[in-house]
């Protein structure tokens, strides 16, 4: 037996449908790993601020040590006056770097959350589109397959046109002992079983 081409053209779409849902999911795969990526910048970033915070922190006290250690070997009282002045501006600007270092990094991660959640989202719309393709492709794989199929109309229109009264009579002979069909000769019904 031969195969039928519209099956076989049906069949290859459906293929092509298949490899282009994968090739869809895998683009949506890949936007979650750059989602996990950017989120594990986050954590990433939350460590470094860490650290620079403690390394201003220790910059600050070794400073501050140094300057204390310097004013009392020049008999300078630290607990007043310009060298009270002196450890207090050390300690603003280090509260400066702190927040300077706090606010750069909360801008850092909150763009790296927010990359991520796009990630998230392409992936998302991704995987909607690549269903959508799918169930789409195989609807029409089916519709061309089903158009290519030879219709029950003309199967019987042939006889119909050729010879009428043999159709007729093939017709009646069939549900004439049916009595749940009814019959008109002049406009008859087609049920098919």
């Amino acid at each position: 037996p031969m195969c039928n081409p519209t099956m076989i053209m049906a069949v290859g779409a459906i293929g092509q449908t298949m490899a282009a849902y994968q090739a869809a999911n895998a683009q949506a795969d890949a936007a979650e790993q750059n989602a996990r990526l950017a989120e594990a910048k986050v954590a990433e970033t939350e460590q470094l601020k860490q650290q620079q915070l403690a390394d201003i922190n220790e910059a600050k006290r070794q400073t501050i040590g140094t300057q204390r250690a310097a004013m009392a070997a020049s008999g300078i009282d630290s607990s007043m006056g310009s060298g009270l002045k002196e450890l207090t501006d050390t300690a603003y600007i280090a509260k400066q770097d702190r927040d300077e270092t706090e606010f750069n990094a909360a801008k850092e991660e909150w763009g790296y959350k927010m990359e991520a959640r796009n990630y998230r989202d392409q992936a998302a719309a991704t995987r909607a589109s690549a269903k959508s393709s799918l169930i789409g492709g195989i609807l029409g794989a089916t519709g061309q397959y089903m158009a290519g199929l030879d219709p029950v109309d003309k199967k019987w229109k042939p006889q119909q046109d050729t010879n009428p009264s043999a159709f007729k009579s093939a017709y009646l002979q069939k549900y004439s002992a049916n009595s749940s069909y009814r019959l008109n000769p002049l406009k008859p019904k087609y049920r098919f079983r």
